[in-house]
């Protein structure tokens, strides 16, 4: 193999990916002159082509001046063609690289056709949609800490009917006043629940017919949200 022929083999713009396979393939195997001998068996295994596409990209590179058969014939039937690669064919200049003509635009028309690209919007604004991560955060906390029961709650028609049905044994309003008087004297966090339906529900199945106020016993799951 030869260095020279090589990089001369692989700077060449050829046409087609087969042909130039072809051409680098008979590269490898020249001389620094660029002789080469290579039976078209060899050529088709190498190249995982058949026999038929290997002359067709040999007769191309030859009519294109890649090639020259010096009229040499080598091997046991004095069969096999000497090839000579044009090592006096220059490769194509830089400005002749540059055309639409070789698959490469030039900057001009690269910077005129290239598309567009679409605008960066900010992620967390609320202008788009999302929230940010302080009003996210709020609103998480807020769920997380429940609400305080109101001054003036009364218990609802709903809570009044789930009380008669699971206890009938005890006065809904009796039980609603004891609820309230005992939620808004809780201080702090412990007075505030994210679920107020869930925590009379949670009341009025542990509520002891008779007792003014529930028992620490029984405090402790009236609690759960």
């Amino acid at each position: 193999m030869s260095f020279k022929v090589m990089t001369w083999a692989s700077r060449q713009k050829v046409g087609g990916s087969s042909a130039k396979a072809l051409l680098l393939v008979m590269a490898n195997l020249a001389d620094d002159q660029g002789i080469c001998y290579p039976s078209q068996r060899y050529l088709s295994e190498v190249l995982e082509q058949n026999i038929k596409t290997v002359q067709k990209n040999i007769k191309f590179l030859q009519e294109n001046g890649f090639l020259v058969d010096t009229g040499k014939r080598v091997g046991g039937t004095k069969s096999v063609i000497v090839y000579q690669l044009s090592m006096s064919k220059a490769p194509p200049k830089t400005d002749e690289l540059n055309t639409p003509k070789v698959g490469v635009p030039p900057k001009t028309e690269y910077a005129l056709n290239y598309p567009e690209a679409p605008p960066i919007l900010p992620r967390s604004t609320p202008k788009n949609g999302v929230r940010t991560q302080k009003e996210y955060k709020g609103n998480r906390d807020s769920a997380a800490r429940g609400t305080r029961l109101p001054d003036d709650w009364q218990p609802s028609e709903e809570m009044i009917s789930y009380c008669r049905q699971k206890r009938p044994d005890l006065d809904p309003h009796e039980v609603g006043e004891r609820f309230r008087d005992f939620w808004l004297s809780k201080p702090g966090k412990d007075g505030r629940k994210a679920d107020w339906a869930a925590t009379w529900r949670n009341w009025v199945r542990n509520e002891r017919q008779g007792t003014a106020t529930p028992s620490a016993a029984n405090v402790r799951p009236w609690e759960l949200p």
